[in-house]
């Protein structure tokens, strides 16, 4: 399991796994963004991203997040330091 200690750690580990899976640079991902409307993530590559955070950190991201809602860097972060 991962061991972060602050939100900006967590971010940055978010945003390394999305530039991985959007093709992006790691410093062109605002943490306030949409994943899916503003930086073009389908529901693949959001499944995949909680695969990593399960992998990374235990928590299943299926079962607190609908793909349905508006899903961004900073709200995976506050979950995932709330619940780690």
């Amino acid at each position: 399991m991962k061991n972060f200690q602050t939100l900006d750690e967590i971010e940055l580990y978010l945003k390394e796994k999305v530039s991985i899976l959007l093709n992006l640079e790691v410093d062109k991902i605002p943490s306030n963004a949409s994943l899916v409307d503003e930086l073009g993530a389908d529901s693949i590559a959001i499944v995949q991203l909680f695969v990593y955070i399960q992998e990374d950190f235990g928590l299943d991201m299926n079962e607190n997040l609908n793909l349905g809602q508006t899903i961004t860097i900073n709200m995976i972060a506050n979950y995932i330091k709330d619940n780690i």
